[in-house]
């Protein structure tokens, strides 16, 4: 194999590649980056099992072939060529040889027998979705998603299409978080993509722009974005209805600034216990939104916030740091609170948008 390539190019994909690579498997393969020099491209592959990623960038092929490198010690080398435009790679015997105009290194390969090549998904399953939007959609709710392994399905973002909308949810079920963007397309089976692998989907969907073809089948999900091909498995599992949960109508609502209820939170938090408990207190006849935390060892600290009222007056304790995580997802100048009284969730969205819901539980004490 020998090939001339772009090292920014390079430094970018082996950037993106090493994130999928499991360096403590057993199987030696699946701790490092294949290389395929194939006609005018070179294409890196690395995978952890779970998920999956090829990137193909365009090079100079001299000598077509196939070599396996470790992936720590070919990532670090490589953004060490900070000063370097292009860079030679060559095989030479169990060694990797790679040239610039100010360096040469040669670092050994690994078998690339094993190494386990990509789940590829039927087309006849697929959909064509702006990029920017299914990026944001997903971060949107994705850090709702559960960190423990004890019921998978709450460690996925649930995405699905119904009613000419693309939908992607996720819960642990002390919280939900819905985004919803238009899409024109049949309607779909809910998809439990694991969370952990969203946040890389993210990150691949925030490298290119427009149009992006994701398709889909029982237990897998391809995307191709620009030079990019990424596939994930699917959680096997049943999303809760959360719909039934999502409340519509509301005993008090408030609505105030993001910015005003995102300072008053972050204040309180250092005031707030191990729990991280802030209360809520809405006073109809006064019409005004109070806020309050308090800490034995630290403290108590109150804030009155301006805003909108209407509905009955309302006492609730809530996790403060849940609220705060929603506001991050809330676009606009407002945030409209929803109350139905006590052990009733808190409905959060923005004013005027209604393509973000999130609601999280009330705390007992």
């Amino acid at each position: 194999m020998k090939t001339e390539i772009a090292v920014d190019k390079l430094r970018d994909a082996v950037g993106l590649a090493s994130r999928f690579v499991n360096r403590s498997a057993a199987l030696e393969a699946l701790q490092g980056i294949l290389l395929i020099a194939d006609s005018k491209s070179l294409i890196l592959r690395a995978t952890n099992l779970e998920c999956g990623v090829e990137i193909e960038i365009p090079a100079r092929v001299g000598e077509e072939g196939v070599i396996a490198v470790q992936a720590a010690p070919f990532s670090a080398l490589v953004s060490s060529l900070q000063n370097a435009k292009s860079a030679t790679l060559a095989r030479a015997g169990s060694t990797l040889s790679l040239i610039t105009e100010h360096s040469n290194s040669v670092i050994k390969t690994v078998s690339h027998d094993d190494f386990p090549t990509l789940p590829t998904v039927s087309a006849e399953h697929s959909l064509s979705i702006d990029s920017s939007e299914f990026a944001k959609s997903l971060r949107s709710v994705a850090f709702c998603a559960s960190l423990s392994s004890i019921k998978p399905e709450l460690q996925s973002v649930c995405v699905y299409v119904e009613s000419g909308k693309l939908f992607s949810a996720a819960t642990d079920s002390f919280r939900l978080a819905e985004k919803s963007q238009a899409l024109k397309g049949e309607d779909t089976q809910q998809l439990l993509l694991p969370v952990r692998n969203a946040a890389e989907m993210i990150r691949i969907l925030e490298r290119v722009s427009g149009k992006v073809d994701m398709y889909y089948s029982e237990n897998q999900l391809s995307l191709r974005a620009g030079d990019t091909y990424f596939t994930t498995r699917l959680i096997d599992g049943t999303f809760p209805n959360y719909r039934q949960i999502l409340p519509t109508t509301f005993a008090t609502e408030a609505v105030v600034l993001r910015e005003d209820l995102a300072s008053s939170l972050k204040t309180l938090s250092v005031f707030a216990d191990k729990s991280a408990q802030v209360r809520i207190a809405i006073d109809a006849k006064k019409k005004e939104i109070v806020l309050s935390s308090r800490n034995p060892d630290v403290g108590e600290h109150a804030v009155t916030l301006k805003g909108a009222l209407q509905g009955s007056s309302v006492e609730m304790n809530f996790n403060g740091r849940y609220i705060a995580d929603a506001l991050s997802s809330i676009s606009g100048e407002s945030v409209r609170l929803g109350f139905n009284g006590a052990g009733k969730p808190l409905f959060m969205a923005p004013s005027s948008d209604a393509s973000f819901r999130y609601i999280v539980m009330p705390m007992n004490r």
